[in-house]
């Protein structure tokens, strides 16, 4: 039966490629922790792992441009209308804001803070548009924390 990767499994194992005792002081949990987390998050940004891909859909509503980013959202890689095979085309922040006042057929998008603007605003309500992202890596906190990384990538940490 395979172990979990917790924090506390890998800090043991990053000890004992080290040859290091926890009780010497050298290498602190807190040490560790910061240090898996950066390497977690080195990973992440390298490429669009599979692993982190999700999906999330945006119900329309009429005149409205503006939706919520998902609370794990890292990067977007496309959003789509269910009525087209075409996807939309991002566009600069400023750029879009022509759009923010029209209302149409949606065919671009742009970010803003934790929102993702839609432009030109939809015209009709309860048009899905899907959302295919890529989500952040957990943050490790706590001794049962478990990393998204898949558990057989874990020991190249």
């Amino acid at each position: 039966m395979a172990t979990t990767n917790t924090l506390t499994v890998l800090q043991a194992r990053v000890r004992s490629v080290a040859a290091q005792n926890s009780n010497d002081g050298l290498i602190t949990d807190a040490w560790l922790l910061a240090a898996l987390n950066e390497t977690l998050e080195e990973i992440v940004v390298e490429h669009d792992w599979y692993w982190l891909e999700a999906e999330d859909t945006i119900t329309t509503t009429a005149s409205d441009g503006t939706y919520a980013k998902p609370s794990d959202w890292a990067r977007t890689q496309t959003l789509y209308h269910e009525d087209k095979d075409d996807p939309l085309i991002y566009l600069p922040r400023k750029e879009i804001l022509i759009y923010r006042t029209r209302d149409g057929f949606p065919r671009y998008y742009s970010f803003y803070k934790n929102e993702i603007i839609i432009g030109p605003r939809p015209s009709v309500s309860g048009q899905t548009i899907y959302h295919e992202y890529i989500t952040e890596e957990t943050t490790l906190s706590a001794g049962s924390s478990v990393p998204v990384l898949p558990d057989r990538y874990c020991p190249y940490l």
